[in-house]
């Protein structure tokens, strides 16, 4: 490098853009990934995580490990840049030692137990009281093993005093007595509302109840954790057989059956399918189960796989007593309409919406529906099959003569003329009908002349209301 042109082609090639991000000196390299640390945790609030997808955060994090242990960074100028960062006010908070941090949740798990009168759960829906709920375990978990940061006298001894503190010991009990208190939480719950909590319900505590017990199903089936315990297995299974409580906890199979029971017994007892739209909760479930289970027959999904509860709803939706219940919405149409076709040529009118016969009061109704449909060509009038079949029928020469303006609006005058009249119908009610004038006059009026009635009179009629006329309705 003594030669001069030589020297400075290397100068230019190790300083060109390049290339230049291969040759920085490891003090420079050093500040480059200090500054990302910096960056990412003015962007996000944390550290970067060991667990993150990126690998380019992965690395930062494991930079950070390194500079974390001082003896490894022997420059003193980097290892001054590293002392300042940590104690800087704007990240020191996110370099606290171990035993620090381990306090600081030890006190977060003090405040979540003095604000709610519990401990956190672990299959509790927010996300920082799960991590609370963890974070309890594994501290249990070190203390009996006399691992990780619990070889540590001082935290060692710091845990055993918060967990016999006569404040929170009782919400370290053991693994089997908080499983008992949960079972007695939901034995009481089932005495009180005759029905399982449920997993969906409104109330925390409830919902917290219904995921317990899913969780303790779960764990019988696999034998899993808890469930490993035999005096846990035993009781969970003298639970479930109770007679008083195991019809809460049927196999998915015979809850379906039984759902299918109430769903025939429904429909026997008032000749209709439950409406989804139902006031009655109970009628409203019927409704909506029996959509759910339209759905998933179709789709061949989750209880609709199970050969045997396929071939049972295939039996009930084909059953001659309930078939009529099932049909698609363009059968169904057209049976309306054979109805209404029937009922014209039958009685040669079209039927009433106001009739007192609840059948073909219903028929009335559906021709206006139909009507307002077919003007909007909305729901099923949407279908061009549909409406082709109902301008066939309007404008057929046997039954248009039913669906002139005069008729289709029957109804809704009808309606009118059942109100009480106004005040300028009555008046004019009251008045007597005009008569038209003959050609030829009579003889009475060309003998004599109608006497004009006196100004008293007048104004008398004036003062006095007249009574409005009652009109028959036909």
């Amino acid at each position: 490098m003594k030669n001069y042109n030589i020297r400075n082609k290397w100068k230019q090639f190790i300083e060109d853009l390049i290339y230049r991000q291969y040759f920085r000196t490891n003090e420079e390299e050093w500040d480059i990934n200090l500054n990302k640390v910096k960056n990412y945790i003015i962007e996000n609030n944390k550290l970067p995580s060991i667990y993150d997808k990126d690998i380019n955060i992965k690395k930062l994090i494991i930079w950070i490990y390194t500079q974390k242990n001082n003896k490894y960074i022997k420059d003193e100028n980097i290892r001054n840049k590293w002392n300042k960062f940590i104690n800087d006010e704007k990240y020191k908070r996110y370099f606290i030692s171990n035993e620090e941090e381990w306090l600081n949740k030890l006190e977060e798990v003090k405040k979540y137990i003095d604000e709610n009168g519990k401990r956190p759960r672990q299959n509790d829906e927010n996300n920082y009281i799960q991590t609370l709920s963890n974070w309890i375990i594994a501290q249990n978990q070190n203390f009996i093993k006399e691992k990780q940061i619990m070889k540590d006298k001082n935290i060692r001894n710091k845990w055993n005093k918060f967990i016999n503190d006569e404040k929170y010991k009782r919400y370290f009990i053991s693994n089997e007595e908080d499983w008992n208190n949960n079972l007695d939480e939901v034995k009481i719950y089932i005495d009180v509302n005759k029905k399982r909590p449920s997993t969906h319900d409104k109330n925390i505590t409830i919902r917290q109840l219904g995921n317990w017990i899913t969780d303790q199903k779960s764990k019988y089936m696999g034998k899993e954790r808890k469930m490993k315990n035999e005096n846990i297995r035993n009781k969970w299974e003298e639970f479930i057989e109770d007679k008083k409580y195991k019809q809460y906890f049927l196999s998915n199979e015979q809850e379906w059956l039984n759902k299918l029971e109430e769903v025939k017994k429904y429909i026997d007892d008032n000749k209709k399918r439950p409406s989804e739209l139902n006031k009655n909760i109970t009628i409203r479930q019927l409704g909506k189960w029996i959509t759910d289970q339209k759905s998933k027959y179709m789709g061949k999904e989750r209880k609709m796989k199970n050969e045997n509860i396929r071939n049972k709803w295939e039996e009930f939706i084909n059953y001659d007593n309930y078939k009529q219940y099932f049909i698609s919405n363009e059968d169904a149409w057209l049976n309306k309409l054979k109805k209404v076709k029937k009922y014209i040529d039958d009685n040669k009118k079209r039927p009433n919406s106001n009739d007192k016969d609840i059948n073909i009061k219903s028929l009335g109704k559906w021709i206006i529906s139909q009507q307002i449909n077919y003007k909007k060509n909305k729901e099923i009038m949407s279908n061009k099959d549909i409406q082709k079949l109902w301008k066939k029928f309007i404008e057929d020469k046997k039954y248009k003569q039913y669906f002139n303006k005069n008729i289709s609006n029957n109804e809704e005058s009808s309606k009118e003329s059942s109100k009480e009249p106004s005040k300028e119908s009555s008046k004019e009610s009251s008045k007597e009908p005009s008569k038209e004038p003959s050609k030829e006059p009579s003889k009475e009026s060309s003998k004599e002349p109608s006497e004009k009635p006196s100004k008293d009179k007048i104004i008398k009629q004036k003062l006095i209301p007249k009574k409005p006329t009652k009109i028959k309705l036909l």
